[in-house]
């Protein structure tokens, strides 16, 4: 009976020292657990700012890349545009004048004279460049329609001088460079009596 009371004191007390190991253990699995969150926690958060942060970053840059194409784009864009209409406007004015220029020396009757037909060819070749440089081939076409009308006319004579005629491919050539500059598609047309 002695072996058994002193058993079962050493398994009590073996019983009640697990007990509170293990309570023990279990409280300081715990405060570690809790512990190592909290620094994963930190640690995930830290890495989560700096994606974050470096992702703003490429937002930023990609967004002032993109920026920067798209004025140098418009400014590209704008300039050529804008030169087209200059160019566009030189090219009236020169084709005004040489259309001055023939029809006043034709309304007398008498051929050409012989400056007149110069002048008429260093402007159609000096309208030829600009247009080369930028006009689509809608606008070429339509010079090249007025242009071989006028050399039938003053060159091979084989054509008689009419002034409508002329002015309607002059209004073709104009409504072909209102397309291309984008001022309205629809066409402009002579309604006038003369």
């Amino acid at each position: 009976m002695e072996i058994l009371k002193i058993a079962i004191a050493i398994i009590v007390s073996f019983g009640i020292s697990g007990f509170i190991i293990l309570a023990l253990s279990n409280w300081l699995g715990k405060v570690w657990a809790n512990r190592i969150m909290i620094d994963e926690k930190a640690n995930h958060d830290r890495d989560l700012a700096k994606l974050r942060a470096d992702l703003q970053n490429q937002n930023e840059r990609n967004i002032n890349t993109l920026k920067t194409e798209f004025d140098i784009y418009r400014e590209t864009f704008l300039r050529g545009h804008n030169d087209k209409i200059v160019i566009y406007r030189q090219v009236v004015d020169i084709i005004a004048d040489l259309l001055t220029d023939i029809n006043t020396a034709l309304a007398t009757g008498n051929p050409l004279p012989l400056e007149v037909t110069l002048a008429f060819e260093r402007r159609r070749l000096r309208i030829y460049g600009y247009l080369g440089m930028l006009a689509p081939q809608n606008v070429m076409d339509a010079y090249d329609q007025m242009i071989d009308y006028l050399l039938s006319v003053i060159i091979e004579n084989s054509n008689i001088y009419q002034w409508e005629t002329v002015r309607d491919l002059a209004l073709n050539m104009l409504n072909q460079i209102r397309s291309d500059i984008g001022i309205d598609t629809s066409p402009i047309e002579y309604r006038g009596k003369r």
